[in-house]
């Protein structure tokens, strides 16, 4: 039988850096190829029965690992993670994750599994899901002064589109359940992100995704795959900003963003910032600093092949880019704070072939004093490369 455990709590962790000896990385493996099909088709059938990794190892760490979920449901997400724990200033933390546990591949329990610690102890794992309907991808917020918030996607037939669940007292009480569609002809978004802001929290920003054709959509505003921003600045009750295309992130820009291919930062106080980020397009910043009436765009990586098509673009060279999973975090001073995993592709001819390296790897730090990426002026697809990197202190692991 195979189950997935989920683990929260992880009350102190430690990592023993060097910073005047580089770890050994070997070019030879790095070197080796493989081949993958894109999938324009995301985020649904978890594939099940995976290979296991035979060189993991247990590491000693001073720590308290506490079991709160169980689900088979593997699938957590395409790209990059969502918020999915929060602690609270009391020492309080809620966490969540998608829970399917019945009939799999098609898991019609499939919702979002909740756990809360008290201060002194988890709850017991959850049997159900919380949403009374099918639902998946959830992210997780603090909401007013003592309660909290999370949002789900539907994905069924249905036209439900983003499903909320809130309550004024975190970790007890009835949860009050709402929903929230995007635009005519593409109520059922998708695959969302949500943060809370402000003092009270009680402001929800949230970007979720336009259903691609792949997935049974269309496209909207000349984009496969739009990404929309929403703000309430009351809890949920009302929405000022209604699935707009932020400037900077439309057609004129890019030709699509996938499924789960952003993050958002935690808010601090009126400051917000989220990223966007893949192989295929520039690794992006939006920042506001008055709760989203106004966002500066920064690119952070500029992608060498600007509107990326499968049918159309081709690589000269093997291209080292962001490897889609990143996150984003705003420090005191409203400075944000990114790391990003790193790899190697090509797209050698027309289609959703392409070849990468999966022995290239490598986590890349970066802040807004640092300044962006130049171009590299010899080749621009090395703009990123491990040991240019390296050299600029940016490269911070492998």
């Amino acid at each position: 039988m195979k189950k997935t455990l989920l683990f929260a709590l992880i009350t102190s962790f430690s990592l023993t850096l060097s910073a005047q000896q580089r770890a050994s990385f070997n070019h030879e493996r790095a070197n080796i190829p493989e081949t993958r099909e894109f999938k324009q088709t995301l985020g649904e059938t978890p594939l099940l029965g995976q290979i296991e990794n035979p060189t993991t190892r247990s590491v000693n760490l001073s720590a308290i690992e506490t079991e709160i979920g169980e689900t088979w449901y593997d699938l957590q997400t395409n790209s990059s993670l969502s918020n999915r724990i929060h602690r609270f200033e009391d020492g309080t933390v809620g966490a969540v994750w998608t829970q399917g546990i019945a009939s799999p591949p098609a898991f019609p329990d499939r919702g979002t599994g909740y756990n809360y610690f008290d201060g002194s102890n988890w709850g017991p794992p959850p049997a159900t899901r919380v949403e009374t309907i099918r639902a998946g991808w959830p992210s997780y917020a603090p909401l007013g002064s003592d309660g909290e918030i999370m949002v789900s996607h539907d994905f069924g037939a249905g036209t439900a589109g983003l499903i909320f669940n809130k309550r004024t007292t975190k970790g007890s009480g009835t949860w009050e359940e709402f929903t929230f569609i995007g635009p005519p002809g593409q109520t059922n978004i998708v695959w969302p992100r949500m943060v809370t802001a402000g003092t009270d929290h009680n402001t929800i920003h949230v970007i979720a995704l336009t259903r691609p054709s792949g997935n049974g959509g269309t496209p909207y505003m000349g984009q496969d795959g739009a990404l929309l921003y929403s703000r309430s600045t009351d809890a949920g009750l009302t929405w000022d900003i209604d699935n707009v295309i932020l400037p900077g992130l439309g057609s004129e820009f890019y030709t699509a963003i996938s499924a789960d291919d952003y993050v958002w930062a935690e808010a601090n106080g009126n400051t917000i910032a989220f990223m966007i980020g893949s192989q295929w397009h520039d690794l992006v910043l939006m920042k506001s600093t008055d709760n989203g009436d106004n966002w500066t765009k920064t690119v952070i990586w500029e992608h060498p092949y600007p509107f990326f098509d499968w049918n159309t673009t081709i690589t000269t060279d093997t291209l080292w880019a962001v490897d889609g999973s990143f996150s984003v975090s705003l420090d005191d001073n409203d400075m944000a704070h990114v790391v990003f995993g790193l790899t190697r592709v090509a797209h050698t001819e027309s289609g959703t072939t392409y070849n990468y390296w999966p022995y290239t790897d490598g986590i890349v730090y970066w802040n807004e004093d640092m300044g962006t990426f130049p171009t590299n002026p010899t080749n621009p697809h090395w703009t990123l490369h491990a040991d240019s990197l390296f050299e600029s202190g940016h490269l911070v692991g492998w």
